[in-house]
């Protein structure tokens, strides 16, 4: 079921359950996490934004949207998006798209490996197969959400990279080169963001979206960022008064 968005934040809530473990908003870059017996919580967001969450080491490539046109169905150009949290190994799998030709071996893999669990990441790509289903030169846009700015970032080739401070990622853009060709990344310092830092960062810019009185979003802001303890933010949130539909997102913000 899905609820109406609030006038006042322009954003609807969803009554949700997350598994144990560390899980990232595919979206937004926050990092949410669960214990032993997993999590209830209120997933709130613009219409924009559906509510998706990346299991820790997540990879997931996808065709770039400003791929080139060409002979070939498969991109020229790949965004992969890669979580923190966890190691983990995905290959990628494309092949013409038409026949059967697959069958006899006309398909190409591409290899991904993310080394994620610590403060140190590594992204290496290796590929095999029948290039004659991919196009001959490939580039890459390494996406590592949810994690902190690097202090570091080593390639085996040339590359340009940007950090964006509001979805925590990380984007590393690699030229085109041979289909055939290895990558490696390293990212030293680029860890899980600390919950704390998080909630101080984005709660200035949560509260200037919703719509409401100047004087409401000053007392709450200070009350929270004064608090002790997330046990106090949420006692603060839940009694302080406000529109009904700030609870939810700020309880959310307070809870990663």
């Amino acid at each position: 079921m899905v609820h109406p968005v609030a006038r006042e934040t322009g954003w609807t809530e969803e009554e949700s359950w997350i598994p144990e473990g560390i899980w990232t908003d595919v979206y937004t870059g926050y990092v949410h996490r669960a214990g032993k017996h997993g999590r209830h919580l209120k997933l709130c967001r613009p219409l924009s934004q559906q509510g998706v969450l990346a299991k820790a080491g997540a990879i997931v490539p996808m065709a770039a949207e400003t791929q080139q046109t060409g002979e070939s169905v498969n991109p020229e150009v790949l965004d992969i998006y890669l979580f923190p949290g966890a190691d983990n190994t995905y290959t990628l799998y494309e092949d013409s798209g038409e026949g059967f030709s697959y069958q006899e071996g006309a398909f190409w893999q591409t290899h991904i490996s993310l080394l994620a669990a610590g403060s140190t990441v590594v992204l290496e790509i290796s590929t095999e197969g029948d290039p004659s289903v991919v196009p001959v030169s490939r580039a890459y846009n390494l996406h590592f959400r949810g994690f902190t700015k690097p202090g570091q970032i080593l390639a085996d080739g040339p590359f340009e990279a940007a950090y964006d401070e509001s979805t925590n990622t990380q984007t590393v853009c690699l030229p085109s080169g041979d289909i055939h060709r290895s990558v490696s990344v390293t990212l030293t310092g680029a860890g899980l963001p600390k919950a704390e830092d998080e909630m101080r960062k984005r709660l200035f810019d949560l509260l200037d979206s919703f719509t409401g009185e100047l004087l409401d979003k000053e007392t709450i802001y200070s009350a929270l960022m004064n608090a002790g303890s997330d046990g106090d933010r949420a006692e603060a949130i839940l009694s302080l008064p406000m529109p009904e539909s700030w609870r939810a997102p700020l309880l959310q913000l307070i809870s990663g």
